[in-house]
């Protein structure tokens, strides 16, 4: 039962967090771009602790590609979806129609519905495996670097540098992780972000229609 009510809710299901139906071309060639200049700057610079303009240019790049890319994704999800309370209200909607045309209208069928969803996302998804594998590259730059800051603060300029380049790393691995979340979500990691998005609207037509 738990496959027929996601087969029928996704089939008319609004995702707002991966929707990019209708961007521009030249967004995706400026985010792109934007991100090739910034691992340019950033690996050039970073045998160097002199290099504290092609740093601070990398942090620049990156920064600014999160940031536009961000923003026309918002401004396409919006004109084309309307507002979030919009979209909600129709997820919602569609996830009633969906349980009412299955016969699933008592208290007892919803929760056995959640509690199956619940077990098929008890093992740990792709995209979290790669997003703690990336937590855990991140950590392993930052925990030896403030050890070593701390022996540099007599040196002012040598410890302003360093920083940035500790920073101008990570920078450069959250950025180069938001495109590959897409690539993840629309091929390996398809089934357990949708169970997921599955169980959050089961959770909340019950909180809605049967909890007061």
């Amino acid at each position: 039962m738990l496959k027929v009510v996601s087969e029928a809710f996704f089939k008319h299901y609004i995702d707002r967090e991966f929707f990019i139906k209708g961007m521009k071309w030249y967004v995706w060639l400026c985010s792109l771009s934007l991100i090739a200049m910034m691992m340019f700057f950033i690996l050039y610079a970073y045998p160097n602790t002199q290099k504290f303009r092609c740093i601070v240019g990398g942090i620049v790049c990156g920064a600014a590609s999160i940031v536009y890319f961000k923003h026309e994704k918002n401004k396409n999800t919006h004109n084309q979806l309307g507002d979030e309370k919009e979209t909600f209200q129709n997820n919602i909607q569609l996830m009633r129609s969906v349980l009412i045309e299955n016969n699933i209208i008592r208290f007892e069928q919803l929760n056995m519905l959640i509690n199956l969803a619940e077990a098929e996302l008890s093992g740990l998804r792709l995209s979290e495996k790669l997003r703690k594998w990336l937590y855990g590259i991140i950590s392993a730059i930052l925990i030896p670097s403030t050890t070593f800051i701390s022996t540099l603060i007599g040196n002012y300029e040598q410890t302003i540098n360093y920083i940035l380049q500790v920073f101008s790393l990570v920078l450069m691995l959250v950025v180069i992780y938001q495109p590959i979340k897409y690539l993840l979500y629309w091929s390996l990691d398809t089934e357990s972000q949708q169970m997921l998005i599955l169980k959050r609207y089961l959770e909340d037509v019950k909180m809605l229609d049967y909890v007061r």
